[in-house]
């Protein structure tokens, strides 16, 4: 499952939201999408790499298994994938 990378992440935030992320669609709850909506682990990982508290390589060996993933975070962080 992609989202159980996120578990090992040094950072406390990001590994609640991923464990009560998976948590949730466990028990068929899948997170809404609106104006108001809650922030989701992709959101936290975006933006630990737009904070530099996720480096580059920390998220290259943590989602190594889905480099499109991988990008996609890196484009919406405004990180150069190169870096």
């Amino acid at each position: 499952m992609v989202k159980t990378a996120g578990l090992d992440s040094d950072d406390e935030k990001l590994r609640q939201a991923v464990a009560t992320e998976i948590i949730e669609r466990a028990i068929g709850k899948v997170p809404q999408r609106n104006e108001n909506r809650e922030i989701t682990w992709e959101d936290e990982v975006i933006d630990a790499l737009r904070k530099g508290e996720l480096t580059p390589e920390r998220a290259r060996v943590l989602y190594a298994d889905v480099p499109d993933l991988l990008a996609d975070f890196f484009r919406k962080a405004g990180v150069d994938a190169a870096s």
